[in-house]
C-alpha cells in the first residue's frame, strides 16, 4: 500500500500514516515521540513509547527501573540478573555458585536446604534432606518422626522416634526389643520375639514351637489350648 508523506522529512510508515524516524516511532500503529536519547535509547512497551534507560516493559507495562542496572522484570518490580534472582516476584541475592528458591526467599544450596518452605541451615555439608526442623545426610542417618537417627546396618528402620538395626530387633509397643532368634518377626508379650510360620504366643510366654502334619498339629493344639486356658492366638503378633 502507498502512502503519501505528510512531511519531506518522514522516513516511515505507522499504518496509514508516515513519521520520522528521528523524532518518532510507530508503537501499535500509533506515532509516538522518542524517548531522551532518540531511537537507540526507545522501544515500545504494547502502544507507548518507552525509555530503555529507565523503564523495562513488564508484563505489557511500563515498570520504572529501580537502579539502571536493572535488566530484567520480577513480579511488579525489576532487578538486575546479574546480582538478583527471581523468587516467586521477590527479588532476591545469588549466590555462586547455584542458587535455589525457597518460596520468595533465595539460598545457598551449599549451606542451607528448604525445609518446609523454610531455609534451614544444614547441620552438616553432607547434608541434602529435611528432617523436621532441621536436615540429615541419609548416608549416615535416618529421619525417624521428624527426629535425626543414626543408620545401624543396610535393615535400619525406625520404631516411633529411635532407629535399630531390623536384622537384630523388633520394634514393639514398647519400643526395640532384641530377637531371641534371627528368624523372629513378630513380638510375644514384654519380653519375646517369634516366628509365626513356625511358632504361637500364647498369653504373651515363651513361644511354642508347632508341630508338623495335620494330625500332630490337632493333638498339640488341643494340649496347648490347656496350657493357654483358651486363649490360643495362631500367628498372631503381640
Amino acid at each position: 500500500m502507498k502512502v503519501n508523506k505528510q512531511d519531506k522529512s518522514h522516513d516511515c510508515c505507522c499504518k496509514s500514516t508516515t513519521f520520522s524516524s528521528l523524532q518518532h516511532i510507530c508503537c501499535g500503529d500509533k506515532v509516538k515521540v522518542l524517548q531522551s536519547g532518540g531511537p537507540a535509547y526507545t522501544t515500545c512497551c504494547n502502544d507507548e513509547s518507552m525509555s530503555v534507560v529507565t523503564h523495562l516493559c513488564c508484563e505489557g507495562k511500563m515498570v520504572a527501573k529501580n537502579t539502571n542496572a536493572d535488566d530484567c522484570c520480577c513480579g511488579k518490580t525489576t532487578m538486575d540478573a546479574a546480582s538478583k534472582v527471581c523468587c516467586n516476584g521477590n527479588p532476591q541475592p545469588r549466590y555462586k555458585p547455584i542458587t535455589k528458591c525457597c518460596l520468595t526467599l533465595s539460598y545457598n544450596p551449599d549451606t542451607h536446604i528448604c525445609c518446609n518452605d523454610v531455609v534451614t541451615k544444614k547441620q552438616n555439608n553432607s547434608d541434602y534432606v529435611c528432617c523436621g526442623n532441621t536436615t540429615i545426610d541419609t548416608n549416615t542417618q535416618i529421619c525417624c518422626m521428624d527426629t535425626p537417627q543414626p543408620k545401624t546396618g543396610n535393615q535400619t528402620n525406625c520404631c516411633m522416634k529411635v532407629s535399630y538395626d531390623a536384622a537384630n530387633f523388633i520394634c514393639c509397643d514398647e519400643g526395640v526389643r532384641k530377637k531371641t532368634s534371627p528368624d523372629d518377626t513378630c513380638c510375644c508379650g514384654s519380653k519375646y520375639t517369634f516366628n509365626p510360620d513356625t511358632e504361637v504366643c500364647c498369653q504373651g510366654e515363651m513361644p511354642q514351637e508347632r508341630i508338623g502334619g495335620p494330625v500332630l498339629q490337632m493333638l498339640w493344639i488341643q494340649k496347648l489350648r490347656f496350657f493357654c486356658k483358651n486363649m490360643l492366638q495362631r500367628n498372631a503378633c503381640k
